[in-house]
């Protein structure tokens, strides 16, 4: 999706609460990839 201005939409999400010891972070990110319209999920 890009804003008005034409340029992509940036948007943080702060994620608080994960208790796994695992890849947590990779799981996340793999789940918002997977959003139709997310370019990218760092």
């Amino acid at each position: 999706m890009a804003a008005a201005s034409g340029r992509p939409l940036v948007v943080e999400l702060a994620v608080e609460g994960m208790m796994c010891m695992k890849n947590c972070g990779n799981t996340v990110q793999s789940a918002l990839r997977s959003v139709d319209g997310v370019a990218d999920a760092v």
